[in-house]
């Protein structure tokens, strides 16, 4: 079965949601995000708080996930009148009896001995068998693609090690960088090659045959972010300005922009019947 999509990147996510929910194998390209998904961004804080654990926002991450389960009430009752960053307080409410932030604390020093004399992969996987992170997201709904994400996160740590990164340090700025420039990695699908429904913008199809075929989001409007530009340009009709009355303070479409605009439709229309 194959879903065809004008542009899935708007709406893919509901329908891998959906699919999901009812045990349906899935494969779409370019699907969910790969840094935006629960188990690499919970791996990622742990990595983050074993370089350096006085960051509060990966360290309040990795304490409300799975791996740790501290809930909400008490991660406000660890902060209630205490000075300082997050790590603090666990340190003051260990001392002061709190028997979680003391088993965390443990661990989190076991975590960090010796991480400086690992290889990037070597460090996430003494993380990944300490933290039994495979296991918990695993047994989760979807647990082989959270599981897949997880081992990919550990490959792709591989591939820049390979490439020159030696330190824990080095490795998250690198990933950092990464999604910060935009690039998605495709996370884990529900299914293998050919396997399952496969999701695919009409651009992406072209070519292939399938027994079974829905056209879907059909009756949505045309986007109209072309025409919300302040000057419009055509290649043979120039430019569409609009006109600015700054006596009275309002602005207005020209002539020359109507013409563009009413061009630019028609030319995009035919273009969406032409891909149709």
């Amino acid at each position: 079965v194959m879903i065809l999509l004008r542009s899935p990147g708007v709406v893919l996510h509901h329908y891998i949601r959906a699919l999901g929910e009812e045990g349906i194998p899935w494969n779409a390209e370019g699907g969910e995000d790969f840094f935006a998904t629960t188990e690499v961004n919970v791996a990622l804080s742990i990595l983050q708080i074993v370089d350096n654990p006085r960051q509060d926002v990966p360290l309040i991450a990795a304490l409300r996930s799975p791996v740790f389960g501290f809930d909400a009430d008490h991660l406000a009752q660890l902060r209630a009148g205490t000075k300082g960053d997050f790590y603090s307080a666990l340190v003051q409410a260990a001392q002061d009896g709190d028997t979680a932030s003391e088993d965390f604390l443990r661990e989190l020093e076991e975590l960090r001995f010796g991480a400086g004399d690992r290889t990037c992969r070597q460090l996430i996987w003494h993380i990944y068998e300490k933290t039994n992170i495979l296991g918990l997201f695993g047994a989760m709904p979807g647990g082989e693609e959270r599981q897949n994400n997880l081992l990919t996160l550990y490959a792709l740590a591989g591939q820049m090690e390979d490439g020159g990164c030696r330190s824990l340090f080095q490795l998250l700025l690198r990933l950092e960088r990464l999604r910060d420039t935009g690039a998605k990695l495709t996370a884990a699908g529900g299914g293998g090659d050919g396997d399952g429904v496969s999701i695919l913008s009409i651009h992406k199809s072209k070519g292939l045959e399938f027994p079974i075929v829905i056209l879907a989001d059909l009756d949505h409007a045309f986007s109209r972010q072309d025409f919300d530009t302040p000057v419009l340009v055509h290649p043979d009709m120039g430019l569409g300005p609009k006109r600015i009355d700054l006596e009275r303070k309002i602005q207005y479409p020209t002539l020359a922009r109507l013409a563009i605009q009413e061009k630019l439709r028609r030319e995009n229309l035919a273009e969406e019947q032409r891909i149709l």
